[in-house]
Formats: structure tokens, sequence, C-alpha cells
């Protein structure tokens, strides 16, 4: 009964979640290129193109491009996140099975069990810092490289998707840490 009620709670934590994340790409990507256009239409001086109805104009022309294209920018930034997710998983894994096996073990006394508990839970906490640090290394300048993606977007809709992430790749080669001192 008890694995029941945790089991329905996690799938419908899991329906939610899931909702909003989808409902946050369906209508966030393309108000997101819309406020990039925006910008841009200010940056140019365009008094014409700076009005309320260009954050929406993503939702009438190139919708189903704004929403691919942030759903391929995150897997890529995601993507570098893998050490952190991977040496995570082994973390929690082995604190896990300590935990089991200390509740479990006949004889131990509880100083033991707290100091097994304890240790687990420490090399844990640096598998995830060592995680955490190899991801940032990797996903800082990943993030930077295509940072541009959707202004390019926003300022030629017709180029595609791949092509917008490839001339933000190209467009800050050597610029990165220009742009993180702009930032």
């Amino acid at each position: 009964m008890f694995n029941v009620v945790f089991t329905v709670i996690g799938v419908i934590f899991f329906v939610v979640l899931a909702g909003a994340l989808g409902l946050a790409y369906l209508v966030g990507s393309p108000v997101k290129l819309g406020y990039h256009k925006f910008f841009l239409h200010a940056v140019d001086g365009n008094e014409s193109g700076i009005r309320v109805g260009t954050l929406f104009d993503f939702f009438r022309k190139g919708y189903g491009k704004s929403v691919c294209l942030s759903l391929l920018h995150d897997l890529i930034i995601n993507a570098t996140m893998l050490p952190f997710y991977i040496l995570t998983g082994i973390g929690m894994s082995n604190f896990f099975q300590s935990i089991f096996a200390a509740a479990f073990i006949t004889g131990a006394n509880e100083e033991m069990v707290m100091a097994t508990v304890m240790t687990t839970l420490f090399s844990m906490m640096g598998l995830m810092m060592l995680g955490m640090g190899i991801s940032m290394v990797i996903c800082i300048p990943v993030s930077y490289m295509y940072s541009m993606a959707h202004f390019i977007m926003a300022d030629y809709p017709s180029v595609g998707i791949v092509e917008a992430l490839r001339s933000s790749r190209n467009m800050m080669k050597g610029n990165k840490f220009r742009l993180f001192c702009l930032e």
C-alpha cells in the first residue's frame, strides 16, 4: 500500500512537471525570440519595430522553428552536464545502498551505522562537486558558443535551426570571453 501511494504521487508529480515544462517551451520559445527581436529593433533604431506586438510575432510566423531551436539549444547545453548527472547518480546509488545495508545489518552498533552513512554521504557530495566542476568547465564555454542562436533567428527568421546554431558558434569564436566580461 505504501509503495502504491508513493508511485501515484510520483506519477502525478511527473505529469504536472512535464506539462509545465511543455507549456514553458510552447509559450516561452516564441516569446523569447520576440523579446530578442524587440531589442534588436531598439538597438538598430527601428522605431516601427518597437511595439509590444513584436513579442508575439513568432506565434504567427516561425512558431515551430522557435520551439525546435529552444529544444535543440537546451538539449546541447544539458548534454554538457552529463558528467554531473552521471557522478551524482553513482554517488546517490552508493549512498542509498549504504543506508539500506546499514538498516539491515544485525548486530551493528549505532556509531558504526552512523559512520558508514556519513562516510558515504561525504563521498556522494564529493562526487557531485567533482561532476559539477567538470560540467562547468564544459558547459560555460558551450553555452556562450551558442548564446547568439536566438538573436540570429530573431534577426533572420528565414535561417534554419542548425544554421542559426552554426552561425552562433562561428560568431562567438574568439568572442566568448568578451561576452563573459560584458555580462
